[in-house]
């Protein structure tokens, strides 16, 4: 939990849903990037510390189930935004998660990330 800057409330932040193996595995997987997908798995098979992982914190690893239901639940709650050429996309990165989806072709995408909370 975090405080929000500007609200002042606590707020669940972290990207659970992302980090670990499983859902790394899980992830290349529902992008149909087989190749990604298949080193993963052979990392995870063979070299499992080399690979990101999610821990509470007391130390102890995320069970596989949870980062997977954690990958889903977060899966299930995608909103597509469509840009198009001169959009501007701003987002409290505190409160929403984002990303993109595997694509192919030319694009161009400038980002930038502010602090603006006040000091």
């Amino acid at each position: 939990m975090r405080q929000h800057p500007r609200k002042n409330e606590l707020i669940w932040c972290n990207q659970a849903h992302f980090w670990g193996a499983a859902a790394m595995i899980e992830w290349a997987r529902v992008d149909s990037r087989n190749e990604d997908e298949e080193e993963l798995k052979e990392a995870a098979q063979n070299c499992p510390e080399l690979l990101e992982s999610m821990c509470f914190g007391d130390g102890e690893p995320l069970p596989e189930e949870l980062t997977l239901n954690l990958f889903h639940l977060v899966k299930g709650l995608e909103q597509d935004v469509n840009l198009n050429t001169g959009d501007i996309l701003l987002l409290d990165n505190l409160q929403f998660a984002h990303g993109r989806h595997a694509f192919s072709g030319n694009r161009e995408i400038n980002v930038i990330i502010a602090d603006w909370t006040e000091h």
